[in-house]
């Protein structure tokens, strides 16, 4: 049940970033108002019920209809009882939960992503033209924008080579997010494995050569970025220096 494991996983993720406090049932987001009642013994269980869902992150924000949070309750309490449905826990359901979750919370984060799409962008645009307007920057056709600061002598960079270089890469805020010149230690690459920015860029360098690189999003991470080091649509600024071309 590869497709319920990615679904069970994508809600440990969640768990792990959620935060413990108490939260109102409307942001919860379950629909379903009828009222019954508590009895006493069963208060203590309850509250953690509520604070089981709490951890839950996200995700039940995107339960919303009756059926479906009385579905994934007595998926709960079948559990908790050790008497499951094995004929529930097929491929099919586990791609209709995900294409149903998936869907929704596309509209419910929709316009965040949209104001942080719009957000980058203006950085960026701002990012490339401070760099294209220093004193020998050169902006290709691409966008790339790079800045020779020592001239090297040696061969040039192919897609076929393989390079190993010092250097550092910066956001548009100065933020630092990968840095071999910190580490004390060159690394090596083949361009081809390389991001479209940097492999255009080693191509206008020679061995020996120092630049500094400043890249488009279309050219480094696009609409995805790179984890939690660089957010989407981010122009991205990397300190070069080719020490070895093969």
């Amino acid at each position: 049940h590869s497709m319920l494991r990615r679904i069970a996983q994508t809600t440990a993720r969640e768990v792990g970033r959620a935060s413990c406090r108490r939260l109102p049932r409307s942001t919860v987001g379950f629909v379903q108002t009828r009222s019954f009642s508590v009895q006493d013994n069963e208060k203590p269980w309850y509250m953690l019920g509520v604070q089981m869902t709490e951890l839950m992150g996200s995700l039940p924000k995107d339960i919303k209809e009756d059926y479906e949070i009385t579905g994934f309750v007595k998926g709960i309490e079948a559990k908790l009882r050790g008497n499951v449905d094995e004929s529930c826990l097929s491929p099919e359901n586990g791609q209709a939960v995900t294409n149903v979750l998936a869907s929704r919370r596309d509209v419910r984060e929709g316009p965040e992503r949209e104001a942080q799409k719009v957000a980058a962008e203006s950085t960026s645009a701002k990012f490339l033209a401070t760099a294209a307007a220093k004193e020998g920057a050169v902006k290709t056709a691409s966008g790339l924008v790079i800045r020779s600061t020592q001239e090297g002598t040696g061969a040039s960079a192919s897609s076929e080579s393989t390079v190993t270089v010092h250097y550092e890469g910066r956001l548009p805020d100065g933020t630092v997010f990968d840095s071999s010149i910190q580490r004390g230690q060159p690394a090596t690459f083949k361009v081809g494995d390389l991001i479209v920015g940097w492999a255009e860029g080693l191509a206008l360098m020679k061995e020996g050569g120092k630049a500094t690189m400043t890249i488009p999003s279309d050219l480094a991470y696009g609409h995805t970025g790179a984890g939690q080091a660089i957010p989407p649509f981010t122009a991205i600024e990397f300190d070069v220096e080719v020490i070895k071309v093969a």
